[in-house]
Parts: C-alpha cells; structure tokens; sequence
C-alpha cells in the first residue's frame, strides 16, 4: 500500500505502532476509531473525496491513512515530520502542541540521534511546520511528477476555479480532470436490474459528454439498449421466484411473529427471530434475483406473494387436515376452497401494494388489502384484464395517442415522468422516440386543440356539441378520427349497430359542430381569457348581512356553492376567475395549468392572465384587512383595547353600585346589618393558611376586631386606642370605637382587605374575603327589600340590588366577557391573553360577538367605542347579532 500511494518505506506502520499504539475497537474522545485512529470528520472527507471508508475493514483504515499522509507530504514538500505532526494535530501548524510534538518524535523514530541533532531537526521541523507548504512548493511537486493523479487533478481543478493562483509564468499541464464516478454508481449503471432509471441513465451518459464527471481508471459503461426478448423472460422468471421465496418468507413472518410475541426466542437465544425478508437475511438478494423496478412490477410482485401465502394456507390447511378431532375439522374447513385462497391473497396484496403507491399509510394499506382480499373471484377478473391490457406492446405513436402527454412527460421540466419510464420499458423505445410521438401528434392537423385559460360561454357550448356529435356516431357504428382532447365514453352494454341513414346525419353533425368550434376558438385567440359573464345575483345568506362598501366586503365560505355564486363573488372583490376557478373542476383546472406552462400564443395568454389575477388578489387583499379599524394596531394591542374597556364598565359598574349604598346610607340605611357569619369564617380560615404573610394577617384580626367578628372584652383608651383581647391571650389593637359591620361601613372593610393584595402571598388568599363581603352585602339588600324597608331608603336599596344583579349577569356569567376580563386565581395574569382576545370574540359562531357588541355599546364610552371598532371593520357594522 506504501507503494501504491508512493509513501516512504514504514511511515504508514510507523504511524500505527508506534504513533497510535491502539487497537482497533478504540474509541477516543473525539470518536476516532480504528487502529489509525481516524475521526468521524477525517472520514467522511476521505469518503467524499476518494470513496475510502475508513470504518469499512482494516484495509479501508489503512488505505484512508495513507491518503492523508499522502496529502500530508504533498502539501509540506516531502517533510516527513511535517506530514505526521499534520496527521495528528491537522493543518493548522498553530495549534501543534507538546502532544503533537511527541506523537511526531515517536513515528519518526529520532531517539537514535544526539541531542543536538534532535534539537537542530527539531528546530528545523517546527520551522517547516510553522511556515506551511508555499505556494512555490506545491507548484514544484505539481510539476515534477510528485503528486499522485488524483491530486493533480484536484490541483489542476483548484486552479482552473480560482482558489490558486500559479506563481509568474506557471501554467498547467492539462484541463484538470473531472470528478470521478463512485464505483457504486458506475457498477448501478451497468446492471440491468440496479434500479437506476433511464432517465438516470442518460444523465449520466450527458455528464460524462460534457466533462461533468469522468471515469475511473480501467472502469467502463456498458452501452443501454432495451432489453432483448430473452432477458425479458429471464427477468419475468427471475421476479416470479423472488416473488415466491418473499411470499413464502411472509407467511414464515408471521409465524415469528407470533412466536416473538412469547418471548421464547429471546429466553432461549437471547434475541427474537428475524423475519425471513429482512435484507440481511433474505434469501433472494442471497441468489441475486432481480429485484421490482417500475410499480407495474411491484404490483405483480404483490399479487403474486399474496396468491404463495394463500397457497401456503391451503397447504397448512390439508396438512392440518389429516388430524383426527376440532384440529382436523378446522385444516379441513381451510383447504376447502383453494382457489378462493389464492385470488383472495393475490388481490389482497395487489390492492396493498396499489394503496401503498397512491401514497396511503400503513391503515390504508391494511383497510386496501382487506377490501381486496373479499372481492375474491370476482376481483381476479379485473386484475386478468388488468395483466392483458399490461402484456400488449404498443408503438410510440399508439402511446402518444390513447395517453395523455402529461401522464408521460413532465409539462415543467420536459422529462419522462415515473409512468412514462415504465411505457417505454414494457414497450421497449426510447424516450427520445416517445417524445417525438408527442411533437408529431401536436404538430398534426388539428391537434392543437387546448382548453383556453377563461373558456368562453360559446366555446364551452361548441365543446359539447362536438362531444355530443362523436357520441352519435359511434352509437350509429361509425368510426372517426380523434383530435387530441376528444374521447368517445359510450355504454359497452350497447352494441353498435351501423344505420347509415342516422351515420350520415351524425358524421355531417361532427362536421358542423367541429367548424363551429374552431370558429369560437379563434374568437377566443383573438380577445384576451375573461370569466364568465355574471349571472343573476345570488341570495343573501340569512344570518348574517354585511353592506358592501366598494371591494371591501367581507368574504363568505364557498363550500357549497355555484360556479356563478363564485363568480360573482371574486367580482365583487375585483378578482377574475378561470373557468377551473369558477367551477372548481380539477380536469379543468389541471387543463389550464398545462397550458399555462407551454410556451405558445395560448400559454402567454394564460401566463399574463394568472399574473394580473395575482395582482388583484393581492390588492383585493390588502382592502379587506385595512377595513380592520387601524392597520397600525397589532392584534395584541387591539386585544388590550378590548380588555380595558370591558374593565373599564366593569369598574364603573361597581362605583355606581357602591354610590346607590352611600346614598342608602346617607338617607338612614347605615343601620342595615350584615350576617358575618359567613365573612368571619372565611376570614378564620384565610388566618391558619402558611402562605399568608404575618403581616397580612395582623391587618385582617384588626379589622375583624373592629367589626366585632373577633375577639371580647373591647376597651377604648383616651387616646382612642381600642385593645381586644382574643381566646388564646393576645391582644389586637386599632385607632377608633368599636362597631357593628352593616351596609354603611362594609366598603371599609372591603377596601381594607383589597389593600392587601400586593404584600398577600401567592395565592392571594386574602382576597376571598371580600367576595364573602359582597355575599353579606347582596343578602342584607334583598332582606331589607323583602321585609318592608321603604321610602327612600328602601327605593335606593332596592335600586342597589338591581344594579349587583346585572353587574353579575354582565361580568360574571362565565363566558366570553368574563374569560376576557378576569385573573388567574391568585394573579394578575389575564386568563385570555391579549394576542388572543379578537381571536375568542370572534370564534365559534356569533354569539360571542353579539355578547361583546351588547356589553361595549349598551352604556359606551369613547374607550368602549373605540374597541368595537378593533373587533370589527367598518364595514360590517350592520351586522345583525343574535
């Protein structure tokens, strides 16, 4: 191998044995692995450059190392020491340290010397390392025949590319070689049963003809051709006995499966069984039988391991049979239809294998697979003409003419499509020859017939005349000519029988119809694609009304509606539609889209069409979202506004409410009590609570003292310091006299226990406290209310009750409003947050909008107003909400 890379004698052993001294299930901190203690980095370089795996074998490890000596030597002209210091420590002589020095010492084996010859080679070496390969040196190895050829060509390649430049008056031998061809691409190539498409293979055949790439040394490309008469029986024969070890080898899957399932396996050999189709134990890649290349292949290659494993369940079933008792009833009751078994199992396999290339998921493969197991025998007749339509050959011309271009040739790039390569494989032409079949059929009289992008009225109508025309006389038994575009789909339970009399009628019908429609075709050429003409106007949608403001109205689903409805819909916005469009027709749709990719009068009509209707949506676009009340709002700050002012009322209400009890009050309702039961209670429990400050707590026993809800024995000092003392000993102390919690002092108390919120703990356990106050409040109003307290006092009482009523039933009825103004439990994070708020108005149906609408506008304010018109644009303001 030293010989091979033209490495000094021994410096590739030296490396191994005295350098790395490992050995070859090492693995060191940076992932270097074999004997040479190569990287994952330095590996995948070797690879891409040479196609050397290191990690492949001993002999792969060797042959990486001794490329990167070799470049090692190239790059520092010659110098042993340099190339090893650069094997371990890399290219960059900077980072060369006191290991890397060592590992040089120990390779290049100068123990031998004096200590000042080491030194002074040492000197001279790290001299060497520091200043690098000069450009005057690699050009000299370049020139003298020391560099390797790959080298030479990587040289040569850099330089023609501009990463070097020659030194004065240098210049190349030659044109730099071109990147070889991996051997496994080259080996793919010339086997017929590789998989490599044609299409692949002539891209390959371009590439080596233009310089692209090149060949390696001594490897050559078998010439293609299709397949002669004798391989194609050799590979049928071949795919037909891998179908049947793989069928078999499905049926023993299961089996294993089972078996797996036990754990036996595993308790015995200490791992489960492999399935007999698993590449690394699969018997035909063993024999090297070919493998499916195109889906019509897969596809008999499905059905027929179906139908081996419905054969093997007949066989098991017979087998089974001959056993006396239930087991033998059941292997009976299997083998009893075998022909059953194997359609059933073919068209089960078939129908898997069909869901797996329509791009289906394992539950569709499986739900495909149980419909085509029960379709049984009648499902075999369809798969025999299916196999009889696939067995007849067809020219290119036939091909061109009963199969639609663009199932063949890709329209965007002008390739064989994945059904096109199977075509020309069954019937064995080139693609150049199918390709020609189609410009040849394009070219012909009249068979330049497309659907324009925006088909007109008269154009549509001619179309069916046409239509209905050939359909006459193919029922009168007549034969015709097809332009492209045109098909005859007629009843084949109806013979034809020939009626000259009717043949003749219909033929001069076609003719007719045929001028008509080239007629309104050129008509069409010579006006540019417009959308249908707009129909009556459709009915309004009953819930909802938007007034149309210019363009800007507010789009409505199209789901289930007409092609005119849709019509006029885009013009209301501004925006054409194409027939496709309007129609929602996919075969139209996929018609325009071809013809919008062709390069002819019709595909720049097409192409200017679509970019002016992009245009217009864009603009239609742009109108719809400006009606969105200020585009300068983000949907965040639009859904702050919402918040605020939904908070803003809700304040409101509550001063209004704690007015109507001032007022009570101030008439002579002070002396109301409240039932503090139900506050002192709740204000004991918030007192054992470990997560309320002590602080908190002292706030909350004065207060409580103060009302008389704790404590005995209230005595008032001079000074007007009350001091009660409580069950347990202590004593509370408050500024003021003693007195009875009622309707006029409970505010007090109220706003007492609100201060506490930000010094609370995290749970804001305090608060609770105050909703019991509010209880207390509401019930002493409707007591006093229902016990006769009238006059004024009792008028303005009850006018307090009314307003708790529908303050509750605005902002606390559990539902879009109160989500949108309410807190996390024990913080002041939103429940909704304000990116969403619009987003939770405007969901679901109405009813949520018509919900916000009735609490910001039944009392408005400038705040309230404003966030209205964030929740919907102008233009939808008579909107009627139920």
């Amino acid at each position: 191998m030293e010989n091979q890379l033209d490495l000094p004698k021994g410096l590739l052993a030296s490396v191994r044995t005295r350098g790395e001294r490992t050995n070859s299930d090492q693995v060191s901190s940076a992932g270097a692995r074999t004997v040479y203690q190569v990287t994952p980095t330095t590996r995948s370089l070797v690879m891409n450059k040479y196609g050397v795996d290191a990690y492949a074998g001993p002999q792969q490890a060797a042959l990486a190392a001794g490329y990167i000596l070799r470049e090692g030597l190239d790059r520092n002209g010659g110098n042993r020491a340099a190339a090893v210091a650069e094997y371990h420590g890399g290219t960059d002589h900077r980072q060369h340290g006191p290991i890397t020095k060592s590992y040089v010492a120990r390779v290049t084996g100068d123990g031998g010397r004096s200590t000042y010859d080491r030194v002074q080679a040492k000197r001279a070496a790290d001299r060497e390392a520091q200043s690098g390969p000069s450009l005057a040196k690699v050009y000299a190895a370049y020139r003298q025949g020391r560099m390797s050829p790959e080298q030479a060509a990587q040289f040569e390649h850099d330089v023609n590319a501009g990463a070097i430049l020659l030194p004065p008056g240098g210049q190349l031998k030659k044109t730099p070689a071109a990147p070889q061809l991996p051997a496994g691409v080259v080996s793919a190539y010339n086997d017929m049963n590789s998989g490599m498409t044609i299409e692949q293979r002539q891209q390959i055949d371009s590439d080596l003809q233009e310089g692209v790439v090149s060949l390696p040394r001594s490897a050559k490309l078998n010439a293609w051709r299709p397949m002669t008469t004798a391989e194609n029986i050799k590979r049928g024969l071949g795919l037909g006995v891998r179908s049947i070890i793989e069928g078999v080898g499905e049926a023993g899957g299961l089996v294993n499966t089972v078996l797996n399932a036990t754990g036996l396996p595993q308790r015995l050999a200490g791992k489960p069984l492999a399935m007999p189709n698993d590449p690394s134990v699969n018997i035909a890649d063993k024999l090297g039988l070919p493998k499916p290349q195109f889906d019509s292949e897969r596809l008999l290659s499905a059905v027929e391991r179906g139908a081996t494993g419905g054969l093997l369940t007949y066989g098991a079933g017979t087998a089974i049979g001959a056993l006396p008792g239930v087991t033998g009833a059941v292997g009976r009751a299997i083998a009893s239809a075998p022909v059953t078994d194997v359609v059933s199992g073919g068209l089960s396999g078939g129908a898997s294998e069909s869901a797996r290339q329509a791009g289906f998921g394992p539950m569709g493969q499986f739900a495909a697979g149980l419909a085509g197991g029960f379709a049984g025998v009648g499902g075999a007749v369809a798969a025999e003409r299916s196999i009889a339509r696939v067995a007849g050959r067809k020219s290119a011309s036939e091909v061109a003419a009963t199969t639609p271009r663009d199932v063949v040739i890709d329209s965007r790039g002008g390739e064989l499509t994945e059904e096109g390569q199977e075509l020309i494989a069954r019937h064995g032409f080139s693609p150049d020859e199918v390709k020609r079949a189609y410009d040849d059929s394009a070219a012909a009289p009249g068979g330049d017939e497309v659907v324009s992008v925006a088909t007109r009225p008269d154009v549509a109508e001619a179309e069916a005349r046409v239509q209905q025309a050939l359909e006459n006389v193919g029922r009168s038994g007549g034969r015709v000519e097809l332009r492209n575009g045109e098909s005859i789909s007629l009843d084949p339970a109806m013979p034809s029988r020939v009626d000259p009399n009717a043949l003749a009628a219909a033929e001069v019908e076609l003719g007719a119809a045929r001028r008509d429609l080239d007629a309104a075709r050129a008509a069409a050429d010579r006006t540019p694609p417009v959308a249908a003409p707009p129909p009556p106007p459709p009915e309004p949608l009953p819930t909802v009304t938007a007034p149309t403001q210019g363009s800007a109205s507010a789009p409505t689903p199209s789901a289930g509606r007409t092609s005119t409805e849709r019509t006029l819909e885009a013009e209301e916005m501004g925006i054409p539609l194409t027939r496709g469009q309007a129609t929602q027709n996919f075969a139209l749709q996929d018609a325009e889209q071809t013809l919008s990719a062709q390069a002819s009068g019709e595909g720049d009509k097409a192409r200017k069409f679509l970019v002016e209707q992009a245009d217009k949506i864009k603009a239609a676009a742009t109108r719809f979202r400006e009606s969105f009340g200020s585009p300068d709002l983000t949907k965040t700050e639009r859904g702050q506004l919402v918040k605020d002012a939904l908070r803003e009322l809700r304040d409101q209400g509550r001063s209004g409410i704690n007015a109507l009890y001032r007022e009570a009050q101030q008439m002579g309702g002070d002396a109301i009590p409240l039932d503090r039961t139900a506050i002192t209670e709740t204000a004991k429990r918030v007192l054992v609570e470990a997560d309320v400050p002590d602080g908190v707590k002292n706030v909350i026993r004065q207060e409580m003292a103060r009302y008389g809800m704790l404590g005995k024995n209230a005595v008032t000092a001079e000074d007007g310091l009350t001091t009660v003392k409580l069950n347990d000993g202590r004593k509370v102390q408050f500024y003021g006299d003693p007195e009875p919690l009622t309707i006029g002092n409970a505010e007090r108390f109220r706003q007492a226990i609100s201060a506490q919120y930000m010094t609370d703990g995290p749970r804001k356990l305090s608060q609770s406290i105050k909703g019991a106050v509010d209880d207390a409040v509401e019930a002493a109003v409707e007591s006093a209310a229902r016990n006769g307290v009238d006059g004024p006092v009792g008028a303005k009482l009850g006018q307090a009750r009314q307003a708790v009523v529908e303050q509750k039933e605005t902002f606390a009825a559990k539902d879009v409003v109160q989500k949108l103004i309410d807190w996390r439990k024990g913080t002041r994070t939103d429940v909704v947050l304000p990116e969403f708020a619009i987003r939770d108005v405007l969901a679901g149906d109405l009813s949520n909008l018509g919900r916000v609408k009735s609490v910001l506008l039944s009392k408005p304010t400038p705040k309230s107003k404003a966030a209205w018109s964030e929740v919907v644009p102008p233009s939808w303001t008579g909107l009627r909400l139920s």
